[in-house]
């Protein structure tokens, strides 16, 4: 009988997350950031889960080491609001300059940050905050639970 070792995902308290477009106008990602950086404290909970794939290594006919290569990372974030204008443009829809959304055809999600700002248990030695940065993602829906994902 095989064990294997299941991680779930990890639940973080937020202080504020960060979100900033990638300025590529194709869709492809550039790398070059807009110097507009998007901050709201509006998050509940944030759950970060790693797509891996584990390769076990044998030696001498046991299993000596399991090697794990992340694919992916998935970000799922609750929030009790989240600005329309923003959410429009992660789904890749138009937002006019008066903020009116159009939404359907073939829109092109951007590449953007997330960033977010961990609360640790407060200890002595530390004010209790960590930031932390995800690369770069694109937005996408969960339509089997009704979630946003990045």
């Amino acid at each position: 009988m095989a064990i294997t070792k299941k991680k779930p995902p990890i639940k973080e308290t937020v202080g504020a997350q960060y979100i900033c477009f990638d300025q590529s106008e194709d869709g492809e990602y550039s790398g070059e950031y807009s110097e507009e950086v998007e901050c709201t404290e509006v998050v509940k909970s944030v759950t970060v889960t790693e797509n891996a794939e584990n390769t076990d290594v044998y030696s001498s006919g046991i299993v000596y080491d399991t090697d794990s290569s992340v694919s992916s990372t998935d970000i799922e974030v609750e929030v009790i609001a989240f600005p329309a204008e923003t959410l429009a443009k992660m789904r890749g829809d138009t937002v006019d300059e008066g903020g009116l959304i159009l939404s359907g055809g073939k829109g092109i999600r951007p590449f953007f940050a997330y960033g977010k700002v961990v609360k640790l248990k407060k200890r002595e030695d530390t004010s209790g905050v960590v930031s932390k940065m995800q690369a770069r993602g694109k937005y996408r829906r969960n339509e089997n639970e009704g979630r946003e994902l990045f």
